[in-house]
């Protein structure tokens, strides 16, 4: 009796994880590709494995690059240049170990749906974790982002704000000038 009742258990739990990394990659686990049911689908960005999981955070970390792209036109000074480098740099190498870290955590999670006993507090416990570590990483990008705005004057923040209008897709992404 007790062997059919984990048989049961085995095969829900199989069900369960076959199910979310399915229909809830992008919320979960990280995809390295489109899935059937990603609601950003048609965000190419959201599943490189350069960007963020996060359109939001993906917006604000391409500030930094869209003002060295127009450096010229925002007459930015040498200083404010390698200010905007350091912060850029800054940003991305947080947003790469929050990011790893959250990856572990979805590793976490997987590993739990495979567990002979179904520990739902603890799954629970884990994605408590990896939405907190998502919101750090956006948090961390409006930080930085209000950042660049004190590096730049009134006069080059409204400039800003309006290439970033303008800025449809990638136009402002890796390839910035001088943001690596």
């Amino acid at each position: 009796m007790n062997t059919n009742k984990n048989i049961v258990l085995l095969l829900i739990s199989a069900l369960i994880t076959i199910s979310l990394m399915s229909t809830s990659c992008c919320k979960l686990f990280p995809c390295k590709g489109p899935c059937a049911s990603c609601p950003e689908k048609c965000k190419p960005s959201h599943h490189s494995k350069h960007d963020s999981e996060c359109p939001f955070a993906d917006f604000l970390m391409k500030a930094p690059c869209c003002a060295m792209k127009h450096k010229e036109k925002l007459s930015l000074t040498k200083d404010q240049q390698d200010k905007i480098k350091a912060l850029c740099t800054k940003t991305k190498k947080d947003a790469i170990q929050l990011e790893a870290d959250a990856e572990k955590i979805a590793v976490d999670i997987k590993g739990k749906f495979m567990e002979e006993i179904f520990d739902a507090t603890g799954i629970n416990s884990l994605i408590d974790k990896k939405f907190d570590l998502t919101k750090q990483l956006v948090k961390s990008c409006v930080n930085s982002h209000a950042q660049l705005l004190t590096i730049l004057t009134d006069d080059q923040s409204t400039q800003l704000k309006e290439f970033m209008k303008e800025c449809k897709g990638d136009c402002c992404g890796k390839d910035c000038g001088g943001c690596n």
